[in-house]
């Protein structure tokens, strides 16, 4: 009788280690399983987050290439005649329209501001035709900082090298 105890504890402590190794190998498939979907799920995330960053980045640029066009009727050295066509109202309009249908949406904080001291040195001067050389200088410095910050956002004027251009 003592054997067959003997025997009955012998068999349950191998049972206990086969059991054992079984709930190992289950929990490691598991544990795999579970890295490999989260490790899957990250790859999956990263790739659509680059894929919006360049479909954004596109959509900006466009936005941009549209405002810079909008300030090309304010040149650096604008000509006598151009001054006396010069319609502050018309390009406030203009600027806004960009901006509620085109492009307000994508400008950073560094250019909004460039963007809004623009539109309020053209209201300063009001819904008048034409314009004198001395109102214009602050209009045109307004318009030329705002170029500059859209090229620098953009980094538009940085060669392939990473220097500028």
């Amino acid at each position: 009788m003592a054997s067959l105890a003997a025997k009955v504890v012998v068999t349950s402590t191998v049972l206990s280690a086969t059991t054992l190794a079984f709930l190992w190998a289950i929990a490691g498939i598991v544990l795999g399983g579970t890295f490999t979907y989260m490790a899957a799920r990250l790859q999956v995330r990263h790739a659509y987050r680059t894929r919006e960053r360049s479909r954004l980045l596109r959509l900006r640029t466009d936005a941009f290439h549209r405002l810079w066009g909008l300030t090309g009727c304010m040149p650096r050295h604008p000509d006598d005649g151009e001054l006396a066509r010069f319609r502050a109202a018309a390009v406030v309009r203009d600027l806004n329209r960009w901006y509620f249908t085109d492009g307000g949406i994508y400008l950073p904080n560094s250019c909004r501001e460039e963007y809004f001291l623009l539109l309020d040195r053209l209201e300063a001067v009001g819904p008048s035709k034409g314009i004198d050389r001395a109102s214009y200088i602050p209009i045109y410095a307004a318009a030329s900082k705002l170029r500059q910050t859209l090229a620098r956002e953009l980094d538009a004027r940085t060669s392939t090298s990473g220097k500028a251009i």
